[in-house]
């Protein structure tokens, strides 16, 4: 209202879809997306709440500038000490949880809990998929480590769900390069594969050349894994070149696997809605493997 808005403005605003009520006395543009409205809304509920309270799980993932692919964003998560009272609403989640001082820190001047914490905190409910995104990147981009990780597991001993926060944790890998590479990584794991390498180099068998890294493979058997994500190939667009140009160098590169006796299995963003299509995959090539290699 100080803005020189009217409750009849607001009313036709939001009857015209151009804001929402996000809780009672605050409203935001339709247009924001629906991270932004979460933080938004986190950083005014977390700001007006009681002494003590940090956010938590997904929100803190948010704060920490994380991405959060595949975790619901509809409640802002907070935790407050167990011995703490209090409530969870249709905008709020509460958890009651100890809190110690090592696991909270400041962000925009906002308590939340700290990087191992909310890792930890999701891990103990998410699916490896949304896990590996939000953790592989914060340790591609150093903002901890698998030790800190383990350190705060250990912490959390006997808590609900840290058993399979433990296993899910203990997978995460700096050197998957992308969402569409971590989810890659944990559709593969659940998967009866042989061993997985990760960002595995091909070189030539006789000049010992690098000819190749590709996403995944199964070295015993010489089987490469790509995950083909439209932003490769954008990110590869630079200068003079154009798609065709590209693409044949994508063909060049097969080539040359295929030429040290590499069998290729390819997926895209569709296929991972459906990993029964890329287990096939891989079972014919294996099969392929296995019959002509002997």
């Amino acid at each position: 209202m100080r803005a020189g808005l009217t409750d009849r403005s607001i009313r036709l605003a939001l009857t015209s879809q151009g804001l929402h009520r996000t809780h009672h006395g605050f409203y935001l543009p339709t247009s924001h997306t629906a991270a932004q409205t979460h933080l938004t809304v986190a950083r005014q509920l977390i700001a007006a709440s009681t002494r003590g309270t940090v956010g938590s799980h997904v929100t803190a993932a948010l704060l920490h500038g994380l991405p959060t692919w595949g975790l619901p964003l509809d409640a802002i998560h907070v935790t407050r000490d167990s011995t703490a009272s209090g409530k969870s609403s249709n905008r709020r989640t509460l958890h009651r949880a100890p809190l110690p001082a090592d696991h909270i820190t400041q962000r925009e001047g906002i308590a939340v809990n700290t990087v191992e914490r909310l890792l930890v905190d999701i891990a103990r409910t998410a699916d490896a998929e949304s896990v590996f995104v939000t953790g592989d990147y914060a340790l591609r981009h150093q903002r901890t480590t698998l030790a800190a990780i383990a350190a705060v597991v250990e912490d959390m001993r006997g808590w609900r769900g840290i058993g399979k926060a433990r296993t899910v944790l203990d997978q995460l890998d700096a050197r998957s390069e992308s969402v569409g590479e971590s989810r890659s990584r944990a559709v593969l794991l659940a998967m009866d594969l042989p061993a997985l390498s990760i960002q595995h180099e091909i070189r030539d068998s006789l000049s010992r050349r690098l000819l190749a890294r590709v996403d995944f493979a199964l070295e015993s058997l010489r089987i490469a894994g790509e995950f083909d994500g439209k932003v490769k190939y954008g990110r590869a667009l630079n200068g003079d070149a154009n798609l065709e140009d590209v693409l044949w160098r994508e063909k060049q590169r097969e080539d040359r696997i295929r030429g040290e006796g590499w069998l290729t299995v390819r997926w895209t963003w569709a296929d991972l809605a459906d990993p029964a299509v890329i287990y096939e995959r891989f079972q014919r090539a294996i099969a392929l493997a296995r019959r002509f290699g002997g």
